[in-house]
C-alpha cells in the first residue's frame, strides 16, 4: 500500500510537474503572443508616427509652395502695377511733350506772321517814303522849273524894257 501510495504521489507530482511546464509553456506562448502582438502594436503607432509627420511634412511644403507661389503672384502683380504705372506717367509725359511742341509751333506761327505783317508794314512805309520822296522830288523840280520860268520870263521882260 505504500508502494502503492508513492507511485500515486509520484504519479500526482509528475502530473503536477507536467501541469506546471504546460501553464509554464502557455504563459510563454502567451506572454510571447503578447509580446508580439505590442510589437505589433508598437511597430502600427511608429508608422502612424511617421504618417502623420510625413503628412505634416507635406502640408508644410504645401503650405510653404503655396506662400512661394502667392508672394510671386503678388510680386507679379506688383511689377504689372509699376509698369503700367510707368507707362501711364509716359504717355502723360509724351502728350505733354506733345502739346508744348503744338504751343510751340503756334507760337513760332504767330511769330513768323507777325514779323510778315512788320516786313509788310516796313515795305509799305518804305514805298509811302519813296513815294513821298519822289513827289517831293517832283515837286522840287516843278519849283525850280517854275523858278527858271519866272527868272526867264524876268530876264525877257527885263530885255524887253531895255529894247
Amino acid at each position: 500500500e505504500e508502494e502503492e501510495e508513492r507511485v500515486v504521489r509520484k504519479e500526482e507530482e509528475e502530473e503536477e510537474v507536467v501541469i506546471v511546464e504546460e501553464e509554464e509553456e502557455e504563459e510563454r506562448v502567451v506572454r510571447k503572443e503578447e509580446e508580439e502582438e505590442e510589437v505589433v502594436i508598437i511597430v502600427i503607432i511608429v508608422r502612424k508616427e511617421e504618417e502623420r509627420k510625413k503628412k505634416k511634412k507635406e502640408l508644410l511644403e504645401r503650405k510653404k509652395k503655396r506662400k512661394r507661389l502667392l508672394l510671386l503672384k503678388k510680386r507679379r502683380k506688383k511689377k504689372e502695377l509699376l509698369e503700367r504705372k510707368k507707362k501711364r506717367k509716359r504717355k502723360k509725359k509724351k502728350k505733354e511733350l506733345l502739346e508744348r511742341l503744338l504751343l510751340l509751333e503756334e507760337e513760332e506761327e504767330r511769330v513768323v506772321r507777325k514779323e510778315e505783317e512788320e516786313e509788310e508794314i516796313v515795305i509799305i512805309v518804305l514805298e509811302r517814303k519813296k513815294k513821298r520822296k519822289r513827289l517831293s522830288l517832283l515837286r522840287k523840280k516843278k519849283k525850280k522849273k517854275e523858278l527858271l520860268e519866272r527868272k526867264k520870263k524876268k530876264k525877257e521882260l527885263l530885255e524887253r524894257k531895255k529894247k
